[in-house]
């Protein structure tokens, strides 16, 4: 059972972002569609289904998209380019290892990484999910980064843990996104809050 800790409430002003809602379809042993955008109601985010993505800190963008199952669970789905432009990010999962000093090893991640969280729940501040899987292989191919982040995602090979700690290994085929694309204060707002709001928790906007 994964299990992680998080900020019960969190209070950086959020933004909605602007444009048509973005959306995450993705096909294989596993399928996943989020469509949607942030929800807000009395100054405060409502957990809901969404797909955004954001350019984080050192210029590479993150896709996140949540789907809600209903059931006070729902299903995560989250992608890593390492760079804002178009084109081919391959092989991704892939890392590369430098020895250092004492023994110790730096870990560089390769051009993109993404996970998928299945049936998470929240409780208390604290998240515990059905599955865990991280991406092997794969690759993404971004047609616009600009305004909107579309693309498709292709033979993405994942490997995780079940709740019952079983091993798992699975494929998505295909997969396509067109998102908004969140900058500057918006991506950082909406980076801060995610978590709380994508397992309940409330992210109260000032």
């Amino acid at each position: 059972m994964l299990a992680v800790t998080i900020p019960a409430a969190c209070t950086d002003p959020v933004s909605t972002g602007t444009g048509h809602p973005g959306w995450v379809r993705l096909q294989g042993a596993t399928s996943f569609e989020a469509q949607g955008a942030m929800r807000v109601e009395d100054k405060a985010i409502v957990p809901s289904t969404f797909a955004v993505a954001v350019v984080d800190s050192v210029a590479g963008v993150y896709i996140l998209a949540y789907r809600d199952n209903g059931d006070d669970t729902g299903d995560l789905f989250a992608l890593r380019v390492n760079e804002r432009r178009t084109g081919a990010f391959v092989d991704c999962g892939r890392h590369q290892d430098y020895p250092g000093p004492e023994g110790s090893t730096l870990t560089i991640p390769g051009t993109c990484e993404s996970h998928f969280i299945k049936s998470m729940r929240s409780s208390g501040g604290i998240f515990a999910s059905a599955g865990f899987s991280r991406v092997t292989s794969g690759r993404v191919d971004v047609t616009i980064a600009n305004g909107r982040f579309v693309g498709t995602v292709t033979d993405f090979v994942l490997e995780g843990v079940s709740s019952d700690s079983t091993l798992s290994r699975w494929r998505i085929q295909s997969g396509e996104f067109d998102l908004p694309l969140l900058t500057g204060d918006e991506a950082r707002e909406m980076t801060y809050c995610f978590l709380s709001k994508a397992t309940g928790q409330t992210c109260q906007i000032q």
